[in-house]
């Protein structure tokens, strides 16, 4: 009887224990095959020299399971000799915390031609433009999957869960899903690039004896230098590209970049000097897995991706392989994908104590298996964030991809860690919260500061205006974080419930929704709903009597 009686207490204390799981734990989960096989085909145009004709991307949807919905989507780039069939095969047939998914292979024509990519063009006045044509190609048919009833025609009784759709790569689908990935977190929750290019040009970029390689970029952005006894491609000048052309969910940007620069994504997301490239920290991404040999023919192109991922404050985890370019875990590791989600913040952690610093030697920049955080820990409300970390180290965490924390530029926020008071946190100017140095396994509580709004004199202060979340889909709310004015606004009647005026421009200036509220529901918020719009960056403008604020906002569908 004591013994049982023991045994009953022990468990008791078991159960009141709570465990924390890390964000890439090994869930285990036996082996998955193949029950069905689609195939279907998409016409796209394609683009070369100065002509255009037209290509096709095949796409195979394999499925592991009986229908079901919300099921994970798996999107596989095919390698450089490679078949829909072998690269399909490096998922290694791991049902990971039995939780399988749809895989969805695509093949673009000519695929060693344009990487995925595209090609150059010269235009009808004779200028050299590079057009993304198998980007674009590619993500269109992913929309169909998001937005349309692609798998469910092809796998009856089948959906996907929007919010766990993921990437992966070796070698040229290395390189594509490096690109894809980056520049559409309107799509992609997390993606793993193995041994892929992260820029088309470079010494670096000498590979295969007959210059194939080379051979390529050239048709896709131009350049190449006849240096024996071996090539490689220099930058070409000559060739262009409007922002955002690879991006159809954002208008075209006014201005020109050469296509060598735009397609370098250490440039990309990186400075210079003072001022962002391109994309500056505010930008989202999904989390970034990716892996490069040091003795590979691209020894260097996680190397050129990782210091801006690093400036920027993103999340990212670099394995620096000691080997060439098909070893060090080419298979696609869903554990480490998995657990995110597109619809969940996550922390970056910078400024570490623990794995590689600098391009010495081989390892993991980043490694979440040393330091990590329970997703199932994150509380993401609009005046109080938690997250619980796992591990050990210390480093800066940057919160990412906020969902509702207000996270305006500016905004003051009071700090625990392991239920004692830490120093303030602001977020700031693009609106990222770092808390510095935080140790191990690490429980963090942040609060919005309740004393950080101020009265400002004759109207409304800038950082008063939030838009939650941002970005956001298809609705966020509108909300004055501290509605005060001068005693003279005030007797003017302003604050007594005048109506304040919303307009919404689009990016190029034209107005596209106006709402009209309240000067006293401001405080509270209004919801704003542009399910009728289509993705981009939004400028929410309001105005009163004595002031005009304005906020960027990015709606990502």
């Amino acid at each position: 009887m004591k013994f049982i009686v023991t045994n009953l207490l022990l468990l008791c204390l078991l159960a009141a224990v709570s465990y924390s799981r890390n964000i890439i734990e090994v869930a285990g989960g036996g082996s998955m095959s193949i029950v069905e096989k689609i195939t279907v085909n998409r016409s796209v145009t394609t683009y070369s020299g100065s002509s255009t004709s037209t290509g096709t991307l095949e796409c195979a949807f394999f499925r592991y399971t009986a229908p079901r919905q919300n099921l994970p989507l798996l999107v596989m780039c095919i390698e450089w000799g490679g078949t829909i069939d072998q690269t399909e095969g490096f998922r290694n047939y791991e049902n990971e915390g039995n939780d399988p998914w749809i895989t969805l292979v695509i093949m673009p024509s000519g695929q060693t031609s344009n990487w995925y990519w595209g090609n150059k063009w010269t235009d009808g006045n004779g200028k050299k433009w590079t057009v993304p044509w198998t980007h674009k190609g590619v993500i269109d048919v992913i929309n169909q999957v998001k937005y349309g009833n692609l798998v469910d025609s092809v796998f009856p009784g089948c959906t996907i869960d929007t919010n766990r759709i993921y990437a992966y790569g070796h070698s040229i689908g290395g390189t594509a899903v490096n690109q894809l990935c980056t520049k559409h977190p309107e799509i992609f929750a997390a993606y793993y690039g193995h041994a892929g290019w992260t820029r088309y040009y470079g010494v670096d970029n000498n590979f295969f004896s007959d210059d194939r390689g080379c051979l390529a970029f050239a048709s896709m952005i131009g350049g190449i230098d006849t240096y024996t006894p071996t090539r490689h491609c220099e930058a070409d000048s000559n060739v262009w590209i409007q922002g955002n052309a690879d991006q159809t969910y954002l208008p075209l940007s006014a201005t020109e970049y050469h296509a060598f620069l735009y397609t370098d994504l250490g440039w990309y997301f990186g400075k210079t000097g003072n001022d962002w490239n391109y994309r500056d920290p505010s930008f989202p991404t999904p989390f970034c897995f990716f892996a490069n040999g040091n003795v590979d023919d691209p020894n260097h192109q996680g190397d050129n991706l990782q210091p801006s991922m690093e400036l920027s404050k993103r999340g990212y985890q670099y394995q620096r392989i000691s080997g060439g370019h098909s070893e060090g875990g080419g298979l696609i590791m869903w554990r480490y994908m998995r657990n995110f989600r597109k619809n969940v913040s996550y922390p970056a952690f910078t400024n570490r104590n623990y794995g590689l610093q600098d391009f010495s030697a081989t390892g993991k920049f980043n490694d979440l298996s040393v330091h990590g955080w329970d997703p199932d820990s994150i509380t993401d409300e609009a005046n109080h964030y938690h997250i619980k970390l796992t591990g050990t180290g210390t480093s800066d965490v940057t919160l990412r991809r906020l969902q509702n924390l207000v996270h305006t530029p500016g905004t003051t926020y009071d700090v625990t860690i392991n239920n004692s008071p830490a120093a303030q946190v602001t977020a700031d100017q693009w609106g990222l919260i770092t808390i510095p140095s935080v140790a191990d396994a690490a429980s963090i509580d942040l609060v919005v500061n309740a004393n950080v709004k101020k009265k400002v004199a004759g109207g409304l202060a800038d950082a008063a205006l939030e838009v939650n979340p941002n970005p956001f889909n298809p609705s966020a709310k509108i909300v004055i974080s501290s509605l005060y004015f001068t005693s003279e606004s005030r007797r003017a009647g302003e604050a007594g419930g005048e109506n304040a005026k919303i307009d919404i421009y689009n990016a190029h200036g034209k107005l596209v929704q106006k709402l009209a509220v309240a000067s006293c529901q401001l405080p509270t918020g209004i919801v704003w709903n542009a399910s009728t719009l289509p993705s981009g960056i939004y400028l929410v403008q309001l105005k009163t009597r004595n002031a005009m604020v304005n906020k960027k906002v990015c709606l990502l569908k």
